[in-house]
């Protein structure tokens, strides 16, 4: 599944400001699935659908479940309106202001494994999907909640800053660079390069091609719609997936009915071979019979078959 960068969640979080003024209904759960049932006016039932750690979309479609976080969440959010939607810094993590008879706060981070978690007025951990500590960060109930910031914000990154950045980088070429410092992946940076007209396999670039490349980052910050896009590849890898298992199904049920045949063969070809005997057997029945009387023991009796 393709993992959504932090420009993705840039555009794609223009075309989720329309869940703004809307109420969170009901909260499903199916593993690493969390669907958000919304009411939305003027537009009815939607669903935010999160994939951890990679997908966050709009949809008219539900994908249900009753995974026990999915439950839990579900007494604390449900019936709450959705005050605002953002994207905290340039980072994949995306924040919705909750409201209801209290404020609250909804974080659901798209940074490897993926998490959501929910904070009171004051920022403080509620609960979380997945409670970690690790660095300087750590998530767990009452703990107020942090999340990483990059030194460079790529949405308000001025020219002199970029030259500060591609100055003072140590990375072997300028899409590496613009991948890792400026946390656009390897998609983004390199379609930088080619709107700048510069080879991405270069370490250093001189001031013409720093402009050039500031130019194309104000483009790249334009708006672009991609959630229906994101939709419909989630609708067609869930088709793909429940074709393949109707596939495997329908394979299991061959390979069964194959055994099965071959038992059944085996059966009659046994079944063959001792009527065969015992055609024989009553053929030379008064032979048998009337060794089996001469004898007081074991016997053997030879008999061609």
């Amino acid at each position: 599944m393709k993992e959504l960068t932090s420009l993705d969640l840039h555009y794609l979080l223009q075309e989720l400001k329309v869940i703004e003024g809307g109420k969170i209904d009901k909260v499903f759960q199916s593993n690493n699935t969390i669907c958000f049932q919304l009411h939305i006016p003027n537009a009815g039932k939607k669903y935010l659908t999160v994939i951890l750690p990679s997908m966050l979309f709009l949809t008219n479609k539900k994908d249900s479940g009753e995974g026990k976080f999915g439950l839990s969440i579900r007494k604390h959010i449900s019936n709450v309106w959705i005050k605002s939607i953002e994207q905290l810094g340039f980072e994949r993590i995306i924040k919705l202001e909750l409201e209801s008879k209290n404020r609250c706060a909804l974080y659901i981070e798209l940074l490897r494994p993926g998490n959501i978690i929910l904070a009171d007025d004051k920022n403080k951990i509620i609960m979380a999907l997945d409670y970690k500590g690790f660095g300087t960060r750590t998530i767990r109930p009452n703990i107020e909640y942090e999340y990483p910031k990059r030194d460079v914000d790529f949405l308000t990154l001025k020219e002199a800053e970029l030259v500060k950045l591609l100055e003072k980088s140590d990375r072997n070429s300028i899409v590496v660079t613009l991948a890792t410092e400026l946390g656009l992946g390897g998609k983004y940076a390199e379609e930088l390069c080619e709107l700048a007209e510069i080879d991405k396999k270069k370490s250093h670039i001189d001031i013409k091609e720093i402009k050039r490349l500031y130019g194309a980052i104000e483009k790249l910050r334009l708006p672009k719609k991609i959630n229906e896009q994101l939709a419909e590849e989630h609708k067609e890898e869930k088709e793909e997936k429940k074709e393949s298992l109707h596939g495997k199904k329908k394979q299991q049920i061959l390979s069964i009915i194959k055994q099965q045949e071959m038992t059944i063969k085996g059966l009659e070809i046994s079944a063959g071979e001792n009527q065969k005997k015992g055609n024989l057997i009553y053929e030379n029945y008064q032979k048998v019979d009337k060794l089996l009387k001469e004898s007081k023991g074991k016997v053997s009796v030879d008999i061609e078959l």
